[in-house]
């Protein structure tokens, strides 16, 4: 009888635990100091943001327009479409945000419509992102560039995602070649946007593609981005001189009731694990920290319940000034890459502003806090909610994709003034 090569189970756990450890001893090495570029302290920019999927329109090679048309249609919700027709209309939304005193904006570049196939690059693609970025040059605005912002090409997603280590190759050699092709015309990069939000939605909660339910598979997914992050940076150090760091989804957890020690361990535990272990896992690999704040979250039962936006989420700008200070801790200038309020009434993100504003504006005194991005330029399609959350300085006529600028947008031009 054959002996019986095959390893056993115990085995086979103890080589995917040694591989754990190998790869968690990766990303926890931070590189040497000297290594680490120091970047002089420019004018505060405070501008808007958008992502290309939500904005653009016709991403038919993605793997959220494929989950848009077999999830989302079926059970009756928005399908992004022509979104709001920012790849026609980029220059007028430039200018919208131009004139109305902002000088900073963020965007992201499409991989689905960048390498639609596997290997083939569309040229007609990357020359429309060049001229979206000489725009914002001609007009003297701060260019703030996503690599990656949830979405992937279908060829991707079909050979497993960020999960599968040829699909991670690929993103790497989708990063040098964005690096060479758009130096000189970025002034901060964010390699990839909330990727802990990216690993919920898509492999904890199944939300979003590849609709995965699984916590060892979520956390994966997290420590392979951070890997992946890690491996981007370098190849961007060695061709652009810029700041180059990742958006990060920030909440503020904090206790209803003071007293309640039981309350307090957990909402330190979930400030350690959703705030901080991603940036743990990228010690050596940022040049600065995006900062993506909407929530404050209660542990616990008491203290005041916070109001709402539209999306649910408690409205908490003392959250906001909390989260800035836990990210100082890191040591690196901080530019807040998202903050906005999805709501019907611009007054009250006109107000929403002000007091966030007001939260920054305390903690800038004593940090290195570089720039502010409203989330965002444009009402936009919001992912699995569809259009009906509006987060934007600007409406859009969707039967005619007419741009109606909201009050909001010429407020926080004027507030911009009194934070530079």
């Amino acid at each position: 009888m054959a002996k019986n090569t095959q390893p056993s189970r115990s085995q086979r756990v103890s080589t995917k635990n040694s591989a754990f450890l190998r790869t968690f001893r990766v990303l926890k090495k931070p590189l040497p100091s000297s290594d680490m570029p120091v970047f002089p302290k420019g004018p505060f920019v405070v501008g808007a943001g958008i992502s290309a999927h939500q904005t653009e329109g016709g991403n038919t090679f993605s793997d959220w327009w494929r989950f848009e048309q077999t999830v989302l249609r079926k059970r009756g919700d928005d399908v992004s479409g022509d979104a709001v027709d920012h790849w026609h209309q980029y220059a007028d939304d430039i200018g919208l945000l131009s004139d109305a005193g902002l000088n900073a904006f963020r965007c992201s570049l499409e991989w689905a419509k960048i390498e639609p196939k596997e290997g083939f690059y569309d040229q007609n693609a990357i020359e429309h992102y060049r001229h979206v970025l000489r725009r914002l040059r001609q007009r003297r605005v701060f260019a703030c560039l996503t690599l990656w912002h949830f979405t992937l090409p279908t060829w991707a997603a079909d050979h497993g995602g960020m999960e599968h280590p040829e699909v991670r190759r690929a993103f790497v050699r989708f990063a040098k070649r964005m690096c060479r092709e758009f130096e000189g015309e970025v002034d901060l990069w964010l390699t990839m946007n909330e990727p802990m939000v990216y690993a919920m939605k898509g492999y904890r909660w199944g939300e979003w593609p590849p609709g995965i339910r699984s916590f060892t598979r979520t956390w994966r997914v997290i420590i392979l981005l951070a890997f992946l992050h890690r491996r981007v940076y370098r190849v961007f150090k060695e061709c652009t001189h810029v700041p180059v760091g990742f958006a990060k989804s920030f909440i503020s957890f904090h206790v209803g009731r003071r007293h309640a020690l039981h309350d307090r361990i957990i909402a330190w535990w979930k400030n350690v694990v959703w705030n901080d272990a991603f940036f743990w896992l990228t010690i050596g690999s940022n040049d600065a920290i995006g900062v993506n704040y909407y929530i404050g979250e209660t542990v616990g039962s008491g203290g005041r319940k916070q109001p709402t936006d539209d999306m649910g989420w408690a409205i908490w700008p003392e959250g906001f000034r909390l989260a800035l200070l836990r990210a100082t801790k890191h040591g690196l200038p901080i530019y807040i890459t998202e903050n906005g309020i999805a709501t019907e009434d611009d007054g009250r993100r006109i107000v929403y502003i002000r007091k966030h504003l007001a939260a920054l504006k305390d903690v800038k005194e004593r940090a290195d806090i570089r720039g502010y991005f409203y989330w965002s330029l444009l009402d936009n399609f919001e992912w699995d909610k569809g259009f009906e959350k509006r987060f934007g300085l600007i409406a859009v006529d969707r039967s005619t994709m007419q741009r109606i600028p909201k009050p909001s947008l010429a407020a926080l031009g004027r507030m911009a003034k009194t934070m530079r």
